[in-house]
C-alpha cells in the first residue's frame, strides 16, 4: 500500500498581514448613536456612525487608499463587529448593568489601522 503526502509550505498557509507602513487617512469618524451617557435596555444596541471624508468598501484588499476601508466596533476593548455599514447592531446581552465604552475605528481595506488611527468613542449605560 502506498501512502502519499502533500506538504504545503508554511508561507502559503499564513493569512495576509496588514501592511507595515500604514497610510494616513483623510477621514473622520463620529458615533451618532448612542449619545454620551445614554441609558439603554434591550438587545441589540444599534450603533450609528458618521464617516466624513471616507468610503466603506465591501471587500478586503491590500491596495490601500487614505479614504477607503471598513469600520470595526469594540465594546470595553473587545471587538464586537466588523460589519461594512454605518449602522452596526451590537450584542450586549452578556454585558453587566452599568457604564460601558464603545470605540469605533475606520480601518484601511486590509483591516489594519490608519496612522494615526481614525477613532471615535462614547460611553453608554446598560440598564438592568
Amino acid at each position: 500500500m502506498a501512502v502519499g503526502a502533500f506538504i504545503v509550505p508554511w508561507v502559503l498557509l499564513r493569512q495576509p498581514q496588514p501592511a507595515a507602513i500604514r497610510p494616513v487617512s483623510t477621514a473622520s469618524l463620529a458615533i451618532v448613536q448612542p449619545t454620551p451617557g445614554e441609558s439603554f435596555s434591550g438587545d441589540p444596541l444599534v450603533v450609528v456612525l458618521q464617516l466624513t471624508g471616507g468610503r466603506i468598501v465591501q471587500t478586503a484588499s491590500t491596495t490601500l487608499t487614505p479614504d477607503t476601508g471598513h469600520i470595526h466596533v469594540s465594546v470595553d476593548g473587545r471587538l464586537a463587529s466588523m460589519a461594512y455599514g454605518l449602522r452596526q447592531p451590537i450584542d450586549i446581552s452578556g454585558l453587566a448593568p452599568g457604564a460601558h465604552e464603545i470605540e469605533a475605528e475606520f480601518v484601511a481595506a486590509d483591516h489594519g489601522p490608519f496612522d494615526p488611527p481614525v477613532t471615535a468613542t462614547v460611553t453608554f449605560v446598560k440598564e438592568p
